[in-house]
């Protein structure tokens, strides 16, 4: 009983861990995406257009 009360768990934290990571990976990615174009677009009219 008590093992399988720490394998469901487990699964809960897997369950609710992998959206989350998934999503930051999104989102680190989206923010160097956004850091990379501001550093090389020379005129803030671009960004507009970026965004």
């Amino acid at each position: 009983m008590l093992i399988l009360n720490f394998f469901y768990q487990k699964l809960q934290n897997i369950r609710y861990f992998i959206p989350v990571k998934v999503l930051s990976i999104f989102y680190y990615n989206f923010i160097i995406k956004f850091l990379f174009f501001f550093r090389h677009s020379r005129n803030h009219q671009n960004l507009v257009k970026f965004i």
